[in-house]
């Protein structure tokens, strides 16, 4: 984790040190609080709580150090590299953009939501007149 934080030559560095384990570097990039999958990870929801705590335990910048996360599939230790906060300059005007997207959201949510609860009470009953048995005719 050193090495990494040293730059392009400390990854280097760590990626030569890490390669005869089989172990391999990667970065994600800006993620969003709103997703709880890495990609190319899958869920990783306490790391991503973890990144988005204030103060970050795995953010060096705020005192925070690399962690290791793990799961039945994977390893990883993380921390955070880079961040960026919200410009809030521009929120006004995306603001009806985003109203729109959340009620439409909404929206399809109560419609699934009322749809299953038509087909819990739905029955069929079939017409013996028009659907009959095939071996009659």
């Amino acid at each position: 984790a050193q090495a990494m934080a040293s730059g392009k030559a400390g990854e280097s560095k760590a990626a030569a040190l890490l390669k005869p384990y089989g172990v391999e570097i990667k970065k994600t990039g800006l993620v969003s609080r709103a997703n709880g999958f890495l990609p190319g990870i899958g869920d990783a929801k306490e790391l991503l709580k973890d990144a988005f705590t204030a103060p970050s335990p795995i953010d060096p910048a705020t005192g925070g150090k690399a962690k290791k996360y793990s799961t039945d599939a994977w390893v990883i230790v993380a921390w955070v590299e880079e961040t960026q906060r919200a410009d809030m300059s521009k929120f006004e005007t995306e603001k009806p953009t985003l109203i729109r997207e959340l009620a439409n959201k909404k929206q399809r949510e109560m419609q699934d939501e009322w749809l299953q609860k038509l087909q819990k009470k739905a029955s069929i009953d079939p017409n013996p007149q028009v659907v009959g048995d095939e071996a009659e005719s």
